[in-house]
């Protein structure tokens, strides 16, 4: 797990456009053991990583590509450790499949990983 140099777990911040998977991605961060936060805009994503609490971003794939991009970049200048872009046709792309349904989202912070 990733952490802070004070030696606490850092938070993931989840920015995606559809309520119910980003609180299916929630769920299962909170699940593992993740203190994890969601947003639905760039706006609100950048207001929270202001403050430094963040040390992962997930960003859905849903987001457009141009906020995409301004907000990778941005939570790279706020000290963010890593960045997951959960773009569907990047993941498709490295052959990556969508787990069934009833699964849970292992390893996701494997997938996309990289600023």
């Amino acid at each position: 797990m990733l952490t802070h140099q004070r030696g606490t777990a850092m938070r993931t911040l989840v920015l995606g456009r559809t309520p119910a998977r980003v609180m299916e991605v929630l769920a299962t961060l909170h699940a593992d053991g993740f203190d994890a936060e969601q947003v639905s805009t760039g706006e609100g994503a950048r207001r929270l990583l202001e403050t430094g609490e963040f040390g992962v971003l997930i960003i859905g794939g849903g987001v457009e590509p141009d906020s995409r991009a301004a907000i990778k970049e941005f939570a790279v200048e706020q000290g963010v450790q890593r960045v997951i872009d959960g773009a569907v046709r990047r993941l498709r792309a490295a052959g990556v499949r969508a787990p069934d349904p009833g699964s849970r989202l292992q390893g996701v912070t494997a997938v996309g990983a990289g600023r």
